[in-house]
């Protein structure tokens, strides 16, 4: 919703049976609310089906001052995805360059993914050492890379 008085925008008393409604007058057609969650391999009843059997890794960041956190995963789906929630985020904030007006949920959530990074990257690292021994030239650009990642 927008007010006017911490926004720039129009008052504007938005949620999803307003979106739902405008959507229908205008168009004919209703929302899918799941079709993101689905359309990458989930399904309506289980929108996380895809990524607990095919993913890993995968840090789910979500600013609740961005309208489409409602389709993203609030809720970490395993210890290996995590979800990272920024009460005073909005999108993409979390990823972009620290700034000293920058809110403590979004400071507090890139502490977070670093160190997530960070570990995986030691994972990384533990079993390059014991499965990939010889590997050659694919084995140093593995390391630079992960090198570049552990000194952010």
């Amino acid at each position: 919703s927008t007010n006017n008085i911490t926004d720039v925008f129009p008052t504007l008393n938005w949620d999803l049976q307003s979106l739902t409604d405008y959507c229908q007058g205008k168009w004919g057609v209703a929302p899918d609310f799941n079709w993101l969650r689905t359309h990458f391999g989930g399904s309506a009843h289980n929108p996380a089906q895809a990524f607990l059997e095919q993913g890993s890794r995968i840090i789910f960041s979500n600013g609740l001052l961005d309208p489409y956190h409602g389709n993203g995963f609030l809720q970490s789906l395993s210890p290996s995805m995590p979800a990272i929630v920024l009460s005073d985020g909005a999108h993409h904030l979390d990823l972009r360059a620290r700034n000293p007006l920058d809110p403590q949920s979004v400071t507090a959530a890139r502490d977070q993914e670093l160190k997530y990074l960070r570990q995986w990257v030691q994972e990384g690292r533990h079993m390059d050492r014991t499965n990939a021994k010889g590997k050659g030239e694919e084995q140093q650009v593995h390391r630079k890379i992960v090198r570049d990642v552990v000194t952010v």
